[in-house]
């Protein structure tokens, strides 16, 4: 199978509102990943990086609200892999991305990293890709005022432990 058939497959099971398949995709996207001449073929191909990372996304968001809908090891460990897989999926193409996809790359992290004024269980691996992003002069040059204060903020919050307010004067 072409890497970018195996990678439209991937994103299917990605897309699914089951948790099996969802997990599934996960774990294969992983090991995807894993191969560099994958991430080639994706890049070279007519397909965007914002499309799958705003998936990913989305699937962070589904499994930190089971997480915290329903406390469990399974869903807390489910929620961690996707966080991981955003963080893999950053690593291997920050470089590749546009303004567009690094500027929505930097908002979801910083937003997503607190609720309700509280890091979340996955923020350190956030952090982690956020550090990646900012290590590339291209993307930090296009960072608004905005988005500055926000990481500022995030990370003064974290560091003193108080309350985080992202995206609030």
């Amino acid at each position: 199978m072409s890497a970018v058939r195996e990678f439209e497959s991937i994103c299917a099971k990605l897309e699914s509102d089951k948790l099996k398949e969802r997990a599934e995709g996960v774990s294969r996207f992983r090991d995807f990943l894993a191969l560099k001449r994958n991430v080639n073929a994706v890049t070279n191909s007519s397909h965007s990086w914002l499309q799958t990372l705003q998936l990913l996304f989305s699937i962070v968001i589904k499994e930190r609200n089971a997480s915290l809908l329903k406390r469990s090891t399974t869903a807390d460990k489910r929620l961690d892999d996707a966080a991981q897989l955003v963080r893999v999926l950053v690593e291997k193409v920050h470089r590749v991305v546009s303004r567009k996809t690094a500027k929505a790359i930097v908002a979801h992290l910083t937003q997503t990293s607190a609720v309700q004024g509280k890091l979340q269980a996955y923020a350190l691996t956030y952090m982690k890709a956020l550090r990646t992003v900012l290590a590339y002069p291209p993307h930090v040059e296009h960072l608004d005022e905005r988005q500055w204060t926000d990481i500022v903020t995030l990370s003064f919050s974290a560091i003193l432990g108080d309350k985080i307010k992202i995206g609030q004067d």
